[in-house]
């Protein structure tokens, strides 16, 4: 398969998921949307408990959705796969948003699809909250980033690094201000 460089493509494992799209015209991140589907399960984890919790349906709006207690973790669907170029990635950051307001943030603070991995795209969500958090079927929980990359070719040396600057010590040493 031939690839343009702007070109991402995207599979729907399940119709009723949202195709990510740039909210803005100079958004660097697309929104990726939370595939909360009827009659399915999600695995919620708080510590190293583990417990099946079945969707609920909101009436009101008529949309699925999970909740979350504080301090509880989530495997949650996306519905997608990627088929991302080659030599590229996508990387998962959180939506400063919603960590801002509702205090959810990606449970491993920034992931990595790589350009090989062809399943259904997740995303692991953490309520940092001190409130119960629903989370509905559409709602944007993080963004991806489609980055280009380099591996490096990793060898063993016998000698440490020289010092490349005035920089002395490590955490902290360069101050706050």
């Amino acid at each position: 398969m031939i690839y343009n460089i702007n070109m991402l493509n995207v599979y729907k494992v399940e119709p009723d998921a949202q195709i990510p799209n740039y909210e803005t015209r100079k958004a660097a991140c697309f929104d990726l949307a939370a595939c909360i589907l009827p009659y399915s399960q999600v695995q919620i984890y708080a510590g190293k408990t583990v417990r099946e919790y079945e969707v609920q349906h909101d009436g009101a709006n008529g949309k699925y959705y999970i909740t979350l207690a504080p301090q509880e973790r989530a495997l949650i669907r996306t519905g997608l796969i990627f088929d991302i170029p080659e030599d590229h990635c996508i990387r998962l950051h959180p939506r400063s948003g919603m960590a801002l307001k509702y205090g959810l943030v990606l449970a491993n603070c920034e992931g990595v699809i790589d350009e090989d991995y062809v399943q259904e795209t997740k995303i692991i969500v953490l309520n940092t909250s001190d409130e119960i958090m629903k989370i509905y079927h559409g709602d944007r929980i993080a963004q991806g980033e489609l980055v280009k990359y380099e591996q490096a070719h990793i060898e063993e040396t016998w000698e440490a690094p020289e010092q490349k600057s005035n920089r002395v010590g490590g955490f902290g040493s360069t101050g706050r201000s």
